[in-house]
């Protein structure tokens, strides 16, 4: 299972081609997403077939994902649920809350410090009118999960 479905993350083409070019997931996660109805939308039997004959060879795989993206490609919000997905598993784990804003510095950085990050990063100056301490920012990070959640109906 990866990430995205662990985390009741219905897939798409997009995320697809985004978590692929990442090796965040697998071809065979992706066909067996694709057969057990984890997408967003109807994958057809011919799309499933095509992904079974491709999923052991990744560049044939890609370039074929590359085909079914047409219109949906959107990097912004591909890379932006990727990293919820991450997040949601950093808040799911029994780590102490330290570790976990740890684990969320380092992600950070994976996903090219994006600036609504700036919150919840333990370390960075807090703006003067926010709460300071450890869990004042865990509950920046957790607000920032709902309402990026509800941003792209997750």
């Amino acid at each position: 299972m990866n990430i995205l479905t662990r985390n009741d993350i219905k897939l798409n083409w997009s995320l697809v081609y985004w978590g692929l070019s990442k090796n965040w997931i697998t071809p065979i996660e992706v066909t067996d997403a694709a057969y057990n109805g984890l997408f967003s939308y109807k994958i057809t039997e011919d799309i499933i077939v095509q992904l079974e004959i491709k999923k052991d060879d990744e560049r044939e795989f890609l370039n074929f994902i590359c085909s079914l993206l047409t219109n949906e490609r959107n990097d912004e919000a591909a890379s932006a649920i990727w990293g919820i997905a991450f997040l949601l598993d950093i808040i799911k784990s029994e780590k102490p809350l330290e570790k976990k804003l740890v684990e969320v510095e380092i992600l950070w950085a994976i996903f090219d410090y994006p600036d609504q990050w700036e919150p919840f990063i333990y370390f960075l100056p807090a703006k003067s009118d926010v709460e300071i301490g450890v869990q004042a920012v865990y509950k920046n990070l957790l607000h920032y999960i709902e309402a990026q959640k509800i941003k792209f109906g997750i």
